[in-house]
């Protein structure tokens, strides 16, 4: 394995650190989806922005927080309105 180490010009200290902070990540990851559920059970059309704004997760950055979100698909759907309140035409006038 020594000379794999070499051959990546990473050290063993270096590969093992590194697997641990993926493992911590994916505890923080499961502990923030989780976050994300129990919102979604309360408040159904909470973006996650707004959600992020309301409970300041630490140790995790907005954007990263609202990419995890949307990885697991808790995006919410933009209702549009139907209605027409613009009418430019100048026969309409």
């Amino acid at each position: 394995m020594k000379h794999l180490y070499a051959l990546c010009g990473i050290s063993k200290q270096a590969h093992y650190q590194m697997l641990r902070r993926i493992e911590e990540w994916k505890v923080k990851e499961s502990l923030y989806v989780g976050l994300m559920l129990q919102i979604r059970e309360i408040h159904p059309a909470m973006g996650l922005r707004t959600m992020y704004d309301y409970y300041q997760p630490e140790g995790i950055g907005r954007d990263a927080f609202i990419s995890i979100g949307l990885y697991y698909g808790f995006r919410v759907k933009a209702y549009r309105n139907l209605c027409r309140t613009t009418f430019s035409s100048p026969y309409s006038r």
